[in-house]
């Protein structure tokens, strides 16, 4: 029996199951534990905003000195001067910034340097979706020949259907993310606002922290709740009727696969629902995201899709559900790694 190969994952906080990088990290971790030796590196002290200055070339040292036979599997910028093996790409920050020119500073020039230097020295960059491919070429120059696409993963064993009672009752609205810029919370508000004069829905959030919360408080027909772990997420879509994600830049959101995959169909911005996500008629991008025009197909995706969650969910499993993507990803590190 042949001796399994060691992989170090770069992640400067590590994996969790709740949502963002971290996650990905997760099923990654998932994925492959049974075949390799799995080795975890991360910050052990959050400095602030050193540690996008200090931490990158720390790691990449380390990761220099370490055994050759090792397989390194970095994110972005986190070891950008080691030439690692396989580099995840979750969105770029140049891309970033061109959708949203508020969030250009100093520092995501910077950071921007460090992504487009650590694709560059990667084997193989591998882009969570063909828009961030798209990018990598573009904005990086980084050639097309070493650039794969791995599409973000939902476990579907987390996020499903549950038979609730939704009939008799306001239409719900959900949101599902950070609140900022970014994530289009300016629509956010004006939606708030028109449902506290209009009456004619619920808008539910779902926020990983209480950042900007304050932006909603005393207007009618609007909920909030931060820090909800995974179970209680799949709870929160299941609640709702309807996911609105106006965000102005992802690389592939995490939210719309995973309120799909709860069942839910998606309104939403065109970074909400990007090219993979375009085929199914239970999505709707909108271009006008006036708070009328929102709550109007809101309704309409409701009625359309009522009673139909199953259908939703089973779709979304059968495309990026855990078990495609181990396939791919495996598949992966054997072709570019000649990988038992």
């Amino acid at each position: 029996m042949s001796k399994r190969r060691k992989v170090i994952m770069l992640s400067y906080y590590g994996e969790n199951s709740v949502g963002g990088l971290e996650k990905v990290v997760y099923y990654i971790r998932i994925v492959l534990q049974n075949n390799y030796n799995m080795t975890e590196m991360k910050m052990r002290k959050n400095i602030g905003r050193w540690n996008f200055i200090l931490y990158p070339i720390l790691f990449s040292i380390r990761l220099k000195f370490l055994n050759k036979d090792n397989i390194t599997i970095a994110h972005g910028w986190q070891g950008f001067l080691n030439d690692s093996d396989f580099v995840f790409f979750h969105g770029t920050t140049q891309g970033a910034i061109t959708q949203v020119p508020q969030d250009r500073s100093l520092g995501s020039k910077y950071i921007s340097w460090m992504e487009k230097t650590a694709a560059k020295r990667a084997g193989t960059v591998i882009a969570v979706s063909e828009n961030c491919r798209r990018e990598l070429i573009q904005f990086y120059k980084i050639l097309a020949e070493k650039t794969l696409v791995l599409n973000n993963a939902v476990d579907s064993d987390v996020f499903f259907p549950k038979q609730l009672f939704k009939q008799h009752r306001k239409l719900r609205i959900a949101f599902s993310g950070t609140l900022s810029s970014r994530k289009g919370m300016d629509s956010l508000i004006a939606l708030s606002r028109y449902l506290t004069e209009t009456d004619a829905a619920e808008l539910w959030i779902a926020c990983n922290n209480n950042y900007h919360t304050k932006e909603f408080e005393g207007n009618a027909n609007t909920y909030i709740s931060s820090g909800l772990n995974a179970m209680k997420m799949n709870d929160f879509y299941n609640s709702c009727d309807v996911l609105y994600f106006p965000s102005r830049y992802e690389g592939f959101s995490m939210a719309s696969l995973e309120a799909l995959s709860a069942g839910i169909p998606i309104v939403g911005s065109s970074f909400a629902i990007l090219d993979e996500l375009r085929n199914y008629d239970f999505v709707q991008i909108m271009r006008d995201l006036s708070p009328a025009k929102i709550v109007q197909s809101c309704i309409e995706m409701k009625e359309k899709f009522s009673g139909l969650s199953e259908l939703i969910h089973n779709q979304i499993k059968k495309d990026f559900g855990i078990e495609q993507y181990a396939v791919k990803l495996k598949r992966i590190l054997h072709d570019n790694q000649n990988i038992q």
